[in-house]
């Protein structure tokens, strides 16, 4: 008979398909408390010595507000910041932003011309 401890390993995020992972990231990424705790969840892929996996990682703080800015399409450009390291920012929040909601959930952002 298996414990909790072990059935949660079995089950764990990290053994998820792909697209498992990203439809958990968007359903948190959708919560008030991820909103007010400045979180933005998604999906990466880690280069570990057994090979490739993917891993569900959080940007906090400032990123999370500036990636959930971007998916209204308000996100100015930060005073000082030279153009083309803004453009490398937003680069980079939209690649963070496209691996933290599903593929339909992305193509409604990206048809709104939100990103």
């Amino acid at each position: 008979m298996s414990d909790a401890a072990d059935d949660w390993l079995a089950n764990a995020p990290g053994r998820w398909p792909f697209e498992d992972m990203l439809a958990w990231c968007e359903n948190n990424n959708s919560l008030p408390v991820s909103r007010e705790m400045e979180r933005w969840y998604y999906v990466d892929t880690v280069d570990l010595p057994t090979g490739r996996t993917n891993e569900i990682k959080v940007l906090e703080g400032v990123d999370a507000a500036a990636a959930r800015k971007l998916t209204r399409g308000e996100l100015g450009d930060f005073a000082g910041w030279p153009e083309e390291r803004m453009k490398g920012y937003r680069s980079w929040l939209r690649s963070c932003i496209r691996r933290g909601v599903t593929n339909a959930r992305y193509a409604q952002m990206t048809q709104g011309g939100l990103l």
